[in-house]
């Protein structure tokens, strides 16, 4: 009974912290609030779409030459959060908030698979892409300086590498099937590819 009265403790005291309580209701919210949507709706973002974009231009991140010039419209429509379209909502919402320090970098990531032309070597510099702008936004946010931050960089850090374990793995399949889909003719009439 010792340890039922400890984890009652714990969770009194995290409850009672105000920024605790929100991130267990965000939680909560990112993970179930979606679950009864349709199959095609879009995940819960953490920040919204236009606030996203702005921040990665004005990080000055890794992206298609293409991707200042997308109308907000185009850019709304190809943004999705963390995770693959043939996800549920529910569970894109849940990798977004897991990863909502890296949301930013998803952005240049998904404007990639939105045009995608189908080959290995555009995947290849997409992926390359992705993992540079992942340390950068790291490093941005998590300086090594600020050594009172280094838990929730290591931590950040560890998210991260299994990000590029998982993308490794299984987005070449996502990228070809993302240049097969049948709103493909749509997006020709906008794509200045490299």
């Amino acid at each position: 009974m010792a340890w039922y009265s400890n984890i009652v403790s714990v969770a009194k005291v995290l409850w009672s912290d105000e920024s605790v309580r929100k991130d267990i209701q965000d939680i909560v919210a990112h993970i179930f609030g979606d679950t009864v949507a349709k199959k095609d709706s879009r995940p819960l973002k953490i920040m919204n779409a236009l606030e996203i974009r702005a921040k990665v231009i004005a990080m000055n991140l890794l992206r298609p030459e293409w991707f200042d010039t997308m109308t907000d419209a185009e850019w709304i429509a190809c943004w999705n959060g963390y995770g693959p379209d043939s996800w549920p909502a529910w569970m894109r919402s849940a990798v977004t908030w897991v990863y909502r320090f890296q949301e930013i970098v998803a952005a240049p990531h998904d404007c990639w698979f939105w045009r995608s032309d189908g080959t290995r070597e555009t995947w290849r510099r997409v992926m390359d892409e992705w993992i540079a702008n992942a340390r950068t936004n790291l490093n941005a946010r998590f300086p090594m300086w600020k050594v009172w931050l280094w838990a929730q960089r290591a931590d950040e850090w560890t998210k991260m590498k299994v990000a590029i374990i998982a993308l490794e793995e299984g987005s070449f399949d996502a990228w070809v099937s993302a240049h097969k889909r049948e709103c493909l003719p749509k997006r020709r009439q906008f794509r200045p590819f490299l």
